[in-house]
């Protein structure tokens, strides 16, 4: 069986800037994002709070609906 995959979206503030990924390790890539350990988009807009998930059982469903 393949790993599951997620598409999450990251939010600035309510109302906010919105950033979506897909990923197969749903913490890794939030706890990234909240330390800015990744310089990029999440930095600069600090769109780092989860405001939803979704798993799927196959990475290329994940990023078809990304």
């Amino acid at each position: 069986m393949a790993e599951r995959a997620y598409v999450y979206i990251l939010a600035s503030k309510p109302r906010g800037v919105l950033y979506t990924g897909v990923t197969t390790t749903l913490p890794t890539p939030i706890e990234q994002h909240k330390s800015g350990a990744v310089p990029g988009f999440t930095v600069k807009w600090r769109a780092n709070r989860l405001v939803w998930f979704q798993g799927f059982d196959d990475i290329r469903d994940a990023i078809d609906h990304e």
